[in-house]
């Protein structure tokens, strides 16, 4: 798995994780951080096997998963949504995946 960019000409399938934006919301007295990490997939097989099971492993490690973070306290990671594309030409499949984190100051 790579941070942000995957470096040019890295062999298939891998993955890139991401925080593409992070909010700090306030509630009555208490401090949140609310982010958003997004995964991506990337596969060159013309099954959906292996793009598949990608996705099945890493719904199965990060659904509902609780996460230690220093100097918060960790609330919830919950899936939010999962979309599908594909470059024909390329024959490439990703799958982007997007998960919410609250988190308490």
């Amino acid at each position: 798995m790579y941070s942000r960019y995957a470096p040019q000409g890295v062999a298939f399938p891998y993955a890139v994780v991401s925080i593409p934006f992070g909010l700090s919301d306030w509630m009555f007295v208490e401090r949140f951080d609310d982010v958003d990490v997004q995964f991506n997939l990337f596969s060159q097989n013309t099954s959906e096997t292996e793009i598949g099971t990608m996705l099945t492993n890493l719904r199965a490690r990060y659904d509902d998963t609780t996460l230690t973070v220093s100097g918060y306290t960790f609330l919830y990671c919950q899936h939010e949504r999962s979309l599908t594309l594909s470059d024909p030409e390329l024959n490439i499949r990703q799958y982007s995946v997007f998960y919410n984190i609250l988190l308490q100051v």
